[in-house]
């Protein structure tokens, strides 16, 4: 099976697995190329990532831009790096909430590499021969940027990132994304409520 890594490391020979937010160490991979890219630049430091993405029906990735001019802030001007491998199937593991995404906990030899001068500008480039939808913040509804923000801030709570705000990922949504941040702390608020008052006296 012909699967595609995506690094903004160049020369690599092997794929080594590494920690994520899985908890262990995986090798990620995919059988779309255009969602390797995806991943050829990192927006925030590892093990956090952001790649707000998911899939249309007809299972074309379909990337969400969550504030202005999104795509281009992360991407634009970046190098990347497209490694090939051959893998058997019955060595991965799939992940279900990603179509065609696998992940490995061994290192699998290089088989190809494509390299990308400009992540960009090669996003475009699939957006125009329809591999890659971008649905852009200005064309997206109110209701649902709420949601998304929702979601995010929902994140947050889970990783804790309010009580860690200096690190890269709560700085990028800070910045970026003021309203999710502020989703989170409404979270926290009206979770610390409900437990006040399940825990006053009648």
């Amino acid at each position: 099976m012909k699967l595609y890594h995506g690094s903004g490391t160049g020369g690599l020979q092997m794929l080594e697995p590494r920690l994520a937010d899985h908890g262990r160490p995986y090798l990620y991979l995919t059988t779309n190329a255009v969602v390797a890219a995806f991943y050829t630049v990192k927006a925030i430091d590892p093990p956090h990532y952001w790649v707000p993405y998911g899939f249309d029906q007809n299972g074309s990735p379909v990337y969400h831009e969550l504030y202005p001019h999104a795509l281009l802030d992360v991407y634009s001007g970046k190098q990347g790096y497209l490694y090939h491998v051959e893998a058997v199937e019955n060595r991965l593991v799939p992940l279900p909430e990603i179509p065609g995404a696998y992940t490995a906990t061994i290192p699998l030899a290089v088989t190809g590499c494509e390299a990308l001068s400009d992540v960009y500008a090669y996003l475009l480039c699939a957006e125009a021969e329809h591999g890659l939808r971008i649905s852009r913040f200005y064309e997206k509804k109110q209701t649902e940027l709420e949601q998304w923000y929702q979601q995010i801030g929902e994140e947050i709570q889970s990783l804790h990132l309010l009580q860690n705000p200096n690190c890269s990922y709560a700085r990028f949504l800070r910045k970026k994304i003021p309203l999710a941040w502020e989703a989170a702390r409404n979270i926290q608020v009206s979770s610390t409520s409900e437990g006040q008052t399940k825990g006053a006296p009648e």
